[in-house]
């Protein structure tokens, strides 16, 4: 051969060359997990809370300039009943919420 190249520069397993690739590769351990959770995912969760809780706060003072419930208008595609529920007074629905629904009775 011609020429060859020093040892020191060879790919081995001690080499500076692989010493120098295996350095580029980000380490992956659990003390990064954690790190991760306690830096990202805790902040990110009570951001997420905060916000539910405006828009939460926000839905409700909406909700107060409507007019009271007996007196909005009930559509004819509203609370159909074809037949009484057999639970309860058999006109309110398994997810009836007193606040928000009402049903104007059949006179």
């Amino acid at each position: 051969m011609l020429f060859r190249l020093p040892s020191a520069t060879l790919s081995h397993a001690g080499s500076p060359v692989a010493r120098c690739q295996s350095s580029l590769v980000p380490r992956i351990t659990p003390s990064t997990g954690k790190e991760w959770h306690s830096s990202v995912c805790v902040p990110g969760l009570i951001l997420a809370a905060i916000n539910a809780k405006n828009l939460w706060d926000e839905h409700w003072e909406h909700w107060e300039h409507l007019p009271p419930l007996e007196d909005r208008i009930e559509y004819p595609y509203m609370n159909i009943r074809t037949k009484k529920y057999f639970w309860g007074d058999g006109d309110k629905t398994l997810f009836w919420n007193d606040k928000v629904n009402y049903h104007h009775k059949d006179e």
